[in-house]
């Protein structure tokens, strides 16, 4: 059975490439020009994965430890450190 699937695959990549050989070229070396730039940027259904993207390589232990340290020496009192480091504990408990 599985054979016949990959055999079916196969015959319908090759059916595809036979009717749009462009469709199997790797033409992507193009640069991006500025209108493109902006309709990426301005697509929202993508901006989770621009928010992710930015969050991935964040790394969880030196801001844990001083985050704390940081929002004291800018004022905030012990209660409001709690409520301010909410957030990122929340966001890199997604791990």
């Amino acid at each position: 059975m599985l054979r016949q699937k990959n055999r079916e695959e196969t015959i319908l990549v090759n059916r595809i490439v036979r009717d749009d050989p462009t469709k199997s070229s790797m033409h992507n070396r193009e640069g991006i020009s500025p209108k493109l730039f902006w309709h990426a940027l301005s697509d929202y259904n993508l901006w989770p994965v621009y928010f992710m993207g930015m969050i991935y390589h964040t790394p969880v232990s030196p801001p844990a430890q001083y985050l704390t340290l940081t929002l004291r020496g800018l004022g905030f009192d012990k209660f409001q450190t709690n409520l301010l480091a909410i957030p990122h504990t929340a966001l890199h408990s997604m791990y």
